[in-house]
């Protein structure tokens, strides 16, 4: 059970960042913050995934894009990463069905001359739809597996979308899974092989829909 002992938004953490105190939530905090700000070091490639993904992706209210300069950003985006790796090296080890992400995205040098390249084009390049769908299907090539991969983009050696049930149906297949398995501990072959067959049958519509889109 998670029992929340701080309601806290985006804009709150980020203001008691400005005048910290000794007292518990604020220690609590810091700590956070300094170990986000130390999984981002251990990673640069993460981040500069992150910014090209922010750019073909763009969303002006993402937290993503705040996490140059608001702490709370930070904390949530480094958490929110470490989580739905560690998810999927603990069903690794469970061998259980799981929903995994795999990408592959082009070298580091290679990205970083695209991001230059894009910066300097006129806005209504950029702006444009066209282009951009162009610039998603050469960059970014993301589907969906029943195996733990190599997540070139993060870094990773293996990445699921497992935190964001309300935004996305695989995360909620996937929490579903975590509470089927370690909740319920319904480890029997027959329930395996059940839950295996309709995983991969989300697997494949998932991706024939992201293909059709």
């Amino acid at each position: 059970k998670i029992r929340v002992k701080h309601k806290l938004s985006y804009e709150e953490v980020d203001k008691r960042f400005k005048c910290l105190a000794s007292n518990e939530l604020d220690l609590l905090l810091s700590r956070l913050f300094l170990f986000s700000l130390n999984q981002r070091d251990a990673n640069p490639n993460k981040d500069l995934y992150r910014k090209l993904e922010n750019f073909l992706d763009f969303e002006p209210h993402h937290e993503s894009l705040k996490t140059d300069y608001s702490p709370s950003s930070n904390i949530v985006h480094e958490t929110m990463v470490l989580a739905n790796y560690g998810v999927t090296e603990l069903v690794s080890i469970l061998d259980i069905p799981y929903v995994f992400r795999e990408l592959y995205v082009p070298d580091n040098d290679f990205i970083s001359r695209q991001i230059e390249k894009i910066q300097t084009l006129d806005e209504k390049i950029i702006n444009n739809e066209t282009y951009i769908n162009n610039l998603r299907s050469c960059y970014s090539k993301a589907t969906y597996t029943n195996k733990k991969v190599y997540h070139k983009g993060l870094g990773l050696n293996g990445y699921s979308h497992s935190s964001s049930p309300l935004r996305r149906y695989t995360d909620a297949h996937c929490q579903y899974l975590l509470h089927e398995f370690l909740f319920n501990q319904k480890m029997d072959d027959i329930n395996i092989q059940k839950w295996e067959y309709r995983t991969n049958e989300l697997i494949k519509y998932v991706n024939y829909k992201k293909e059709e889109n």
